[in-house]
């Protein structure tokens, strides 16, 4: 019976803490979509046997020709996004939500503007998560204005893309709580 309980109470004295990279790639659904990709960095703490807190920050960027017109917009969004991932076997979902800057570059007749503005960045990822590699599917991410809204980027000022990430775990190292 003792070495039972001092196996049970071992177990529940450790949790994972990971730091990952994860290369992404993307569609947006402004302008009958446009493909775009980035990379994120995400941190991740075990918070029990099948849920973790996550918190990620990253860069991604859209391209937004017009051939018609002969420009070459871009959007760019900057988030950072703290998460609660729960496990379902090798099989995950993690929602996410945070802050993080929208902005870009586009044709003004000749030169550039440079707008940027705070957003609300939320979403909903599902994935496979298999030793040190993971794929997760990005359902429904977007971005929210939380001034003005420019609206040559944001349509009723929001900012939606779906998107595929591959994430590769730097490190993954089992802890031990006091």
């Amino acid at each position: 019976m003792l070495p039972l309980m001092n196996v049970l109470y071992t177990k529940a004295q450790q949790g994972t803490s990971a730091f990952s990279i994860e290369p992404n790639a993307g569609i947006s659904w402004r302008q009958g979509g446009t493909i775009g990709g980035g990379v994120f960095l995400k941190g991740q703490l075990e918070l029990g046997g099948r849920s973790s807190v996550t918190l990620s920050a990253g860069y991604l960027s859209f391209g937004q020709e017009s051939k018609s017109a002969g420009k070459n917009d871009q959007v760019r969004l900057v988030p950072v996004m703290a998460g609660y991932k729960y496990n379902i076997g090798a099989f995950y979902i993690e929602p996410k939500v945070g802050l993080g800057e929208i902005g870009g570059r586009y044709d003004i007749g000749g030169d550039y503007a440079r707008p940027s503005e705070v957003g609300l960045f939320y979403g909903l990822g599902a994935g496979w998560d298999v030793n040190r590699f993971y794929l997760e599917l990005n359902l429904g991410t977007g971005a929210q204005s939380l001034e003005s809204g420019q609206e040559r980027y944001l349509k009723n000022g929001q900012y939606l893309f779906n998107g595929i990430k591959a994430g590769l775990y730097l490190f993954k190292r089992q802890r031990e709580k006091k």
